[in-house]
């Protein structure tokens, strides 16, 4: 049935076998994730007492993906075939949060308002954050909020505290503002690093550096900053921000980068940033290239 060659190769693959290795995998072929095929046997394998599964999988373009693929392998590979309403399916969300189906998250306009207008839904209105990363971990609490007391109480002890204390919330928001680019590193946990030698990996592989520079040179702010917190919650992000492997990756990357060089936005600020990014002695090649630019720069100026 598998047909793959370089699963093997994929840091999905590698994590599964790292995190069960006595577990044997097998891959199968990507043509049986088929979502509209899972959805079809759900419905014609579910028992009708647990048919309202449905509701919540006909969504699910993985889990239901992941189901056709299943079925597939057990009648073919293991040769079992089951009586068309005769199985019990399921849906187990994320662990410790409630499910809210698609119609009911429609109904009550938690992300999407029915009249178009965004502001208008539950997010919208919520909607104050400082970067993409927070702006989809909200979204992610809306449509799954936890259903674990202590942690609520947790999250509202914190959210009361920086309401009060707005000299405390004076200082964490431009902090916080710095870190917008958290969510591209951690692309970098589920795709290939790139290796080929050419501008374009360099470029990006240099940009991924600058930024992750960035947010290390915010955590010691962040983390100074959060001395000042009460709340139980502010207290465990101040002790996990005072990791010393924050500041060794940091005392790694200046080896190498520039501590004055950062991630900017432009085109312009961002190739002017990588030119000098790299330090002085690191490579001669660059050191020339550079001081020729630097050259033609101020003869430009001069004319």
């Amino acid at each position: 049935m598998c047909e793959c060659t370089t699963a093997s190769n994929s840091i999905l693959y590698r994590s599964v076998v790292d995190k069960f290795p006595e577990t044997e995998l097998t891959p199968i072929s990507r043509v049986h994730f088929n979502d509209t095929i899972g959805l079809e046997r759900v419905k014609s394998l579910c028992n009708p007492e647990y048919s309202s599964v449905e509701l919540f999988v006909k969504q699910k373009y993985y889990a239901l993906a992941a189901a056709a693929a299943l079925l597939k392998y057990v009648e073919y590979a293991q040769r079992i075939i089951y009586t068309p309403q005769s199985m019990k399916i399921e849906f187990q969300g994320s662990p410790n949060a409630a499910t809210i189906d698609l119609e009911s998250a429609r109904s009550l306009e938690l992300v999407q308002s029915q009249c178009g207008e965004r502001n208008v839904s539950l997010l919208g209105s919520l909607d104050r954050c400082l970067t993409p990363m927070g702006r989809k971990l909200l979204r992610a609490n809306i449509l799954q909020p936890s259903c674990e007391e202590h942690a609520i109480l947790e999250r509202q002890a914190a959210v009361a505290e920086l309401v009060s204390n707005y000299s405390l919330r004076a200082l964490i928001q431009p902090i916080v503002r710095r870190l917008y680019g958290a969510d591209r590193l951690l692309i970098l946990s589920t795709t290939p690093v790139l290796h080929e030698n050419n501008v374009q990996t360099a470029e990006q592989n240099l940009n991924y550096v600058l930024l992750l520079k960035n947010l290390l040179d915010v955590v010691p702010e962040l983390e100074k900053i959060l001395l000042a917190g009460k709340s139980d919650l502010l207290c465990k992000i101040q002790k996990k921000l005072k990791n010393d492997e924050f500041r060794l990756m940091r005392e790694r990357i200046v080896e190498t980068i520039h501590p004055d060089a950062r991630s900017v936005t432009g085109c312009t600020s961002s190739n002017m940033q990588r030119c000098f990014a790299i330090r002085a002695g690191i490579n001669d090649l660059l050191d020339i290239a550079r001081q020729t630019y630097c050259e033609l720069i101020d003869d430009m100026k001069s004319q």
